[in-house]
């Protein structure tokens, strides 16, 4: 035993001794290199430092080369390059961080929590520029960043945070399997990347209702024996975030969630292909280049560190393998929405299909508060679910109001002329940026063409709104969110609850396009399941109760309330002529199943869609080119079921649609 731990003792040290010397041996040779051509030329010496070999640092790496290469800085010709490798060692971090200090070196641009943290220890006195990036909480790291200001960091520091998407990731595990309620996580408490990452994940949990349950771990060795406890305590689900230490060890999570048949779910698309079944993280190329690009400002003069402020980047990047949900339960499920949206997939076979990255370099360097009118043509409950959303994500995104941007908000209350009116004020007020809700809204803006960009939202199809051929070839002063309906999906709950309906209705407004192609869609999808939508024309909120009354008196088995402004904001008259009649309503906005009256909501995820315009949003302050950013839809569909609505219409609902539905109210017996 004395022999073995001899041995084992000896070994690390010899790794540790080994790389020093190979490091230093690496600074003798590049010091002379620089002293020998000094007189010659003097190009700027760049330390590249990286903790460790792991693929999220290796694409940020590269990224920051690529870029810093388009900017005319070339290894061997007009930079000299030089890089390290700490092979995740604390011990060796430490000394490649002293040891670049004494290189001679004018600037290190590092990658990780670990690089920043050493490097900061050994540059306390600024001897040389500092650039970070792929640091989830550089304001928890303890390295003079108190505060979001230029101000707020030392004056030789500037960087880019990149918070780990924890609260997305475990949405999109509630969403996969609603009947989920553990979630098991790993994590080194001497980690300030995981220690972050688990307080985002307690606030995460607490709100979407599930347990959360923590072992610690002290070192790589102990990550199995961790994620097979959490298994064996009835973890539904494994959850990794920003930990490097469990992320050195993925492998071990993933054996310890087949073993127990429960899936992993990780904050980095890479570890798909390790077995992850869900990873969601940043594109660490692009925060590489966006790192790359902020180093090759400073080299070049462009740019002080100390006017950076340190702000969060997080292009997105969804990657799902599903060879691993095919050995899990069937309560774990990819919807088709979800498919289609991921940037990376590993289908069934194990072929690895990966999509084009999307240019998405964005600069975090906030010089101005923005001017931003929000404005919504009617008060509904999709349009407070949408403002919900943009407000959450606006704060995920340290936006902060009054600092980075000024918000006036304002409501047409569903008058035209009132909502013109408020257009010209904004324009007035010299708005730098527009946000509108609702069709009416987006076909005024478009009508008035101002000088302005705009982002809109919650409009079901912006084409007949008159912004364009398509969703890439638009306007050039905007883009938005695009939010049609699943229709599909509506029909399909729509026959499952009632096997035995033929007819249903609608009430329609003629002279509102949003309403009549959401009803137009609406029919065609009933139609392919084989039931008649019946619609009635209603053009007036004084016209409603009537003629809710009239269509629930015809020959139907339901309502299927297609969306429109005018019968939005009208809903609880057609709830009431429902209930009156004793027939189930179904609605396309989950605020109407909620509070509506409305049995069953099949709607797309309008708080996601405020999160979508509000990261848009912030594309565009960066500098992206509004008319090269295209038209996104909401990619989430969310059914939810109220069992109370359902009882007022003597209506119950199949168990079959109770286990899929992702909320159900059981409300008053």
């Amino acid at each position: 035993m004395e022999q073995s731990l001899t041995w084992y003792v000896c070994r690390r040290l010899a790794l540790g001794l080994g790389l020093i010397a190979a490091v230093s041996a690496v600074l003798l040779i590049s010091d002379y290199r620089a002293r020998k051509t000094k007189a010659a030329s003097r190009v700027p010496r760049v330390a590249l430092l990286q903790f460790a070999s792991r693929p999220v640092l290796d694409n940020a790496m590269q990224g920051i080369r690529d870029s810093l290469a388009e900017k005319g800085y070339v290894s061997g010709e007009t930079v000299d390059f030089v890089g390290f490798n700490a092979e995740g060692d604390m011990v060796t971090a430490n000394t490649v961080a002293q040891s670049i200090v004494d290189g001679n070196f004018d600037m290190v641009v590092s990658i990780s929590t670990p690089s920043l943290q050493t490097m900061a220890s050994a540059n306390r006195a600024g001897k040389l520029t500092h650039v970070f990036g792929v640091v989830t909480d550089p304001f928890s790291c303890e390295v003079g960043i108190t505060g979001e200001e230029p101000g707020d960091h030392p004056s030789w520091m500037a960087g880019i945070g990149t918070f780990q998407p924890v609260a997305m990731t475990l949405e999109l595990l509630h969403q996969m399997n609603p009947r989920a309620k553990k979630v098991g996580m790993a994590m080194n408490p001497a980690d300030a990347c995981s220690v972050a990452c688990l307080e985002k994940a307690v606030a995460a949990t607490e709100r979407l209702g599930l347990e959360l349950l923590v072992a610690q771990v002290e070192n790589t060795s102990g990550v199995y024996e961790a994620a097979t406890a959490l298994a064996a305590r009835g973890a539904d689900a494994l959850f990794i975030g920003g930990d490097n230490t469990v992320e050195a060890a993925v492998e071990s999570v993933v054996r310890a969630g087949n073993a127990a048949k429960i899936p992993v779910f990780a904050c980095s698309p890479e570890h798909i292909d390790i077995g992850v079944m869900v990873g969601v993280g940043a594109n660490y190329y692009e925060v590489g280049r966006a790192v790359g690009q902020m180093a090759g400002d400073v080299l070049a003069g462009e740019l002080a560190p100390a006017d950076v402020a340190v702000a969060d980047l997080m292009p997105r990047r969804l990657a799902l393998n599903q060879q691993a949900l095919a050995l899990m339960d069937a309560s774990w499920r990819f919807p088709p929405e979800l498919l289609e949206g991921a940037d990376l997939i590993i289908d069934p076979s194990g072929r690895r299909l990966e999509k084009a990255p999307k240019e998405e370099i964005l600069k975090p360097l906030f010089k101005t508060c923005w001017n931003v009118h929000f404005i919504a043509f009617v008060e509904a409950p999709m349009v407070d679910e949408w403002l919900e959303g943009w407000r959450e994500e606006t704060t995920a995104l340290k936006l902060v109001e009054g600092k980075h941007y000024r918000l006036t908000y304002r409501n047409a209350q569903g008058d035209m002329a009132t909502l013109n009116a408020i257009l010209d004020a904004a324009i007035g007020d010299g708005a730098d940026i527009l946000l509108t809700t609702s069709t009416p809204t987006l076909q005024a803006t478009v009508q008035k063409n101002p000088d302005i960009p705009l982002v809109f939202g919650l409009t079901a199809n912006p084409m007949l709104a008159g912004v364009g051929k398509s969703y890439t070839d638009h306007l050039p002063w905007l883009t938005g969110i695009g939010t049609m309906s699943d229709y599909a999906t509506m029909a399909a709950i729509v026959r499952e609850c009632l096997p035995q309906a033929r007819r249903v209705g609608s009430l329609v407004n003629p002279s509102e396009d949003n309403s009549e192609f959401n009803c137009a869609q609406t029919k065609a999808a009933l139609a392919a399941v084989g039931i008649e939508l019946v619609t009635m024309s209603t053009s007036q909120s004084a016209e409603v109760p009537n003629g809710a009354q009239a269509l629930a008196s015809a020959d139907i088995s339901a309502i299927c309330q297609a969306l429109g402004n005018l019968h939005d904001a009208s809903f609880p008259a057609i709830a009431a002529a429902a209930h009156q009649a004793g027939i189930p309503l179904f609605a396309y906005s989950t605020g109407q199943a909620v509070s509506g009256g409305a049995a069953i909501a099949v709607a797309r995820d309008y708080r996601q869609g405020g999160r979508d315009q509000a990261r848009m949003m912030l594309r565009v302050m960066n500098g992206t080119p509004i008319g090269g950013i295209p038209i996104e839809n909401i990619s989430r569909t969310v059914i939810t079921v109220n069992q109370e609505h359902a009882r007022k219409s003597g209506f119950v609902v199949p168990p079959s649609v109770l286990s899929r539905a992702d909320t159900v109210i059981e409300g008053k017996e």
